[in-house]
């Protein structure tokens, strides 16, 4: 077996051994910048939002970065603008011009997004070997994709959120801890919030109507949230009748007006067969200094409020604590104090 062969085996097993998407996007655009030599790689990561597109952009200069907050992003029409980009995607083939050539990334009718390179040589060659890892990244790109997202609405699974959650503590932490001063002040302005929703009287909805009905409804809540919510803020189902909302959000009353907008969508939304639904939801904003899992007990007992006292509105855990309409737990060595 030659070297060369040698070579782009450890890159295959070296794409192969990820299992999220940013990670997935650095390791193809080094092992292909590896194989290619001089070639200027851009991978557009194909994120789904409303009706269209948003891309997230890996470079060969922010290869290291571990956060998608980090990144830069493009819209779908800016994209489009581009006659090879908006060639690729209409055609769904590779689309070359003197100094570029640009792969589609799909896979079932699925659009992961593009591979942009520039200043490839020896095109027929090279372009065999971008072919092969444009196919491994579709394939895992396919297999992570199913192992994220739930398989009723398509939002993050709770699986995912738990992940999600520890990344964004330890990005946030790490901005804390930032030598820089641009660092601590990006830091600063960077608040998150996690809102706990729940379907008001989904229990008699499956009963009155089954369960395929009531799923009906769940998907139906999970578009109006994919439509209502920010590019910015990831959507996960919790489980049964619960979604998980992490808000990216510099203020609390942001925080709460994009909540707000979202449960009168709801509310306004004309459901075929029971009419009207609602939802409930409690938010806290995010401590660095609590683990994921009392977060979300935060938001539980917000939610909990939200349902005892008239459903169809939003609480805030922390407004909540300071009017002692609800306990906050104390802590003394490691041990929750009720």
């Amino acid at each position: 077996m030659s070297a060369d062969s040698n070579q782009l085996i450890d890159k295959v097993v070296d794409v192969t051994n990820v299992k999220d998407r940013l990670s997935l996007d650095q390791i193809v655009i080094l092992a292909i910048k590896n194989l290619l030599g001089d070639a200027n790689i851009n991978l557009y990561r194909a994120i789904p939002h409303v009706d269209s597109f948003y891309y997230v952009v890996s470079t060969q200069s922010n290869t290291l970065s571990k956060y998608e907050s980090e990144l830069v992003t493009k819209s779908f029409a800016q994209l489009q603008q581009d006659p090879l980009f908006a060639r690729c995607y209409s055609n769904q083939h590779m689309q070359a011009d003197e100094s570029r050539c640009v792969w589609p990334l799909s896979k079932l009718g699925i659009h992961y997004g593009f591979i942009e390179i520039n200043n490839i040589q020896q095109r027929t060659e090279q372009q065999a070997v971008v072919d092969n890892f444009v196919a491994i990244y579709c394939n895992l790109s396919y297999l992570i994709n199913e192992a994220e997202k739930d398989t009723l609405t398509g939002l993050y699974n709770r699986k995912t959120l738990d992940g999600r959650l520890e990344q964004l503590l330890q990005h946030a932490q790490a901005l804390k801890k930032h030598s820089s001063q641009q660092g601590r002040s990006d830091a600063e302005k960077r608040h998150y919030w996690i809102a706990l929703i729940d379907i008001d009287h989904f229990k008699t909805i499956n009963d009155t109507y089954g369960h395929a009905y009531g799923d009906e409804v769940l998907i139906t809540i999970s578009k109006l949230m994919q439509k209502k919510f920010r590019k910015e803020d990831l959507l996960f189902r919790y489980g049964g009748e619960e979604f998980i909302v992490i808000i990216d959000a510099t203020t609390e009353d942001t925080a709460l007006m994009v909540l707000n907008r979202f449960r009168q969508s709801v509310e306004q939304h004309h459901f075929s067969t029971i009419g009207r639904v609602t939802i409930s939801a409690g938010v806290t904003k995010v401590d660095l200094m609590c683990p994921s899992t009392t977060l979300v007990g935060q938001a539980d007992k917000a939610l909990y409020f939200s349902k005892s006292h008239g459903r169809n509105c939003v609480s805030y855990y922390q407004d909540l604590v300071q009017h002692g309409k609800v306990a906050e737990p104390k802590f003394d060595n490691d041990i929750e104090l009720f």
